[in-house]
């Protein structure tokens, strides 16, 4: 099994605890001009941690304002789970469904 860690916001939790995890452009993949529907994941929790603390909290914050609850989910794959290598050594990414059985809540944010 490989494990990995995704950022929401606190009110998407039930929805994804009922139905899992669906590639899509979101509003924050609107925002950094993605084209592609997918679930963007971090292959560590330092390197979403990091990202929190940079760009990814300011972007959260550009969007949602600093009031905007959020969580980390922490996702556990089979190891033949189709994930690609991003662009940047800190994230990874897939086009399939996650089901609810690979997520976890993790913590608030």
């Amino acid at each position: 099994m490989k494990t990995y860690y995704h950022v929401t916001r606190k009110k998407n939790l039930p929805s994804i605890l009922n139905n899992g995890l669906y590639p899509k452009i979101g509003d924050l993949s609107k925002l950094c001009d993605e084209t592609e529907n997918r679930i963007y994941l971090f292959p560590s929790i330092d390197d979403m941690e990091n990202a929190l603390m940079n760009w990814l909290g300011e972007n959260l914050i550009e969007l949602y304002g600093e009031d905007e609850p959020c969580c980390s989910l922490k996702i556990t794959v089979p190891d033949n789970f189709p994930i690609v290598e991003g662009d940047v050594d800190y994230e990874v990414y897939s086009y399939h469904h996650i089901d609810k059985k690979y997520i976890t809540y993790l913590k608030d944010e």
